[in-house]
């Protein structure tokens, strides 16, 4: 994921390595925890894939399939291909920690799985000054990953009539080589 924010529509990159040659012609069920379908809705929805001769097409569909929530992906495969990689974009649910897995069936029968991943999306805090100081939110906030800040500054005046035409932001000097 590139969020890791509750309520903020993140890339999932799902990649997919299977014990036995993925089979052309099969099915891809990617398990999603179901408080995924509350800011999802069931549906058509676009999906890639970083090797072109993986999907059938670039949709896939979010899907109840026996109870659970899954993004459902026709896949066509190419010989000895062993794993893929899935994209798509999701809104993130509520905080918390969720589950994902991954089976594939051909011919609709069940020929591999993949063991559980988990993922934890945060709760969207961020801290404002009182009237007078400068607040910032940042998404995501892990070191090292590309970000967005928003700054939330207070109505600024000069001499009691007059606003500023510039705004500088100072950042602090570890920031130097990741600003772009």
């Amino acid at each position: 994921m590139d969020f890791y924010n509750t309520g903020y529509a993140a890339t999932y990159n799902f990649l997919i390595s299977c014990a036995d040659v993925i089979r052309a012609n099969s099915t891809l069920y990617i398990s999603i925890d179901s408080s995924y379908n509350l800011s999802n809705p069931i549906g058509s929805r676009g999906c890639q894939s970083y090797e072109t001769t993986t999907l059938v097409s670039p949709n896939c569909t979010l899907q109840f399939v026996n109870g659970s929530f899954a993004l459902v992906i026709p896949i066509k495969s190419s010989a000895n291909q062993v794993s893929l990689t899935v994209q798509t974009l999701l809104v993130n649910p509520t905080p918390s920690t969720y589950n994902f897995s991954a089976s594939f069936f051909s011919d609709g029968n069940f020929f591999s799985t993949t063991n559980n991943y988990t993922a934890t999306i945060f709760n969207n805090t961020y801290t404002t000054g009182i009237s007078s100081l400068a607040g910032l939110l940042n998404m995501p906030r892990g070191a090292g990953v590309e970000a967005f800040y928003v700054f939330k500054l207070p109505t600024v005046t000069f001499n009691g009539t007059s606003t500023p035409d510039t705004l500088t932001i100072t950042f602090p000097n570890n920031f130097i080589n990741g600003l772009g």
